[in-house]
């Protein structure tokens, strides 16, 4: 099983608070296959394929690319090795030997090979071949790369919904905060913008995590994961609430959080933006 093709959806209900509105409709309704794996979503847009850059010798080139792509997941992106899904994006890039060291040059790119940008860097690891020995230059291209993935470059429409990330509750601090990131940047390619302070915010998104105890024999171990988030205007009234929810094997939860996270943002993506826009003339209905 690839981790990519995970997503705990085995229910997703989207709960309006508006009286008298009706229905919201359901984007995510479906029944959960035991026989299917758990596979029922691909991270899609969220997942990042990273191939080692072209010009630099296998053993050298193999070690920068795990060194990034752990740097590129402390950074909070769901990096991997390819091959990775249709839709995700894909860093790659060259390597040119220097008297000391390597000038890399990597670009990054959506699934229809629209650039999104690219960074040089320069690395001068003393051992090529030990991704630890990159891990410095690792993590100050990976913060560079992460940087690109805050725009896709269109100028903001001042007429459309600004929203912002609120308290997201039940989750440790390191994995909140990769839920947030993920939830930003899913938001983000929906083009829906994204702010870092509630001052102009026209929304707040809010999230509450529930990981039950394990459940389950022998390596077969399972936690349930029930996800709700709430989407608020700026006047804190509640415009309704989705919930995601399904049991995960416990050593995913254990070792493969951030893709989870991008994953779980993934999902929940389209809903929250179909709340986002409903107007509020409609708690009049």
């Amino acid at each position: 099983m690839t981790l990519m093709r995970l997503f705990l959806l085995g229910s997703f209900v989207v709960l309006t608070t508006l009286a008298g509105c009706g229905e919201l409709p359901r984007p995510f309704e479906g029944v959960h296959d035991n026989a299917q794996d758990m596979r029922l979503m691909p991270v899609d847009k969220a997942g990042m394929v990273v191939h080692p850059p072209e010009g630099m010798p296998g053993a050298a080139a193999d070690a920068l690319t795990r060194a990034l792509i752990d740097a590129l997941r402390s950074e909070d992106v769901a990096a991997m090795t390819p091959p990775g899904n249709a839709a995700s994006l894909v860093l790659g890039g060259t390597a040119t030997a220097e008297p000391a060291g390597w000038s890399i040059h990597l670009a990054l790119a959506d699934a229809n090979k629209t650039s999104l940008g690219s960074i040089t860097s320069h690395a001068a690891p003393t051992v090529v071949d030990d991704p630890t020995a990159w891990s410095p230059f690792a993590k100050a291209m990976a913060k560079s790369i992460a940087a690109l993935l805050q725009t896709d470059g269109t100028t903001p429409r001042t007429d459309q919904p600004n929203v912002v990330i609120g308290d997201v509750r039940g989750l440790p601090e390191g994995e909140r905060r990769m839920m947030v990131h993920a939830l930003e940047f899913a938001l983000q390619r929906a083009r829906v913008q994204v702010s870092s302070t509630p001052d102009k915010a026209t929304h707040v998104i809010s999230g509450d995590i529930l990981i039950s105890p394990p459940h389950g024999s022998g390596g077969r171990q399972q936690s349930s994961v029930d996800v709700k988030w709430t989407v608020a205007r700026a006047d804190k009234s509640e415009v309704g609430q989705l919930h995601q929810a399904n049991d995960v094997p416990v050593d995913m939860l254990s070792h493969d959080w951030p893709d989870i996270a991008m994953a779980v943002a993934d999902a929940a993506v389209d809903g929250i933006v179909d709340l986002v826009n409903r107007r509020g003339d409609t708690a009049t209905r």
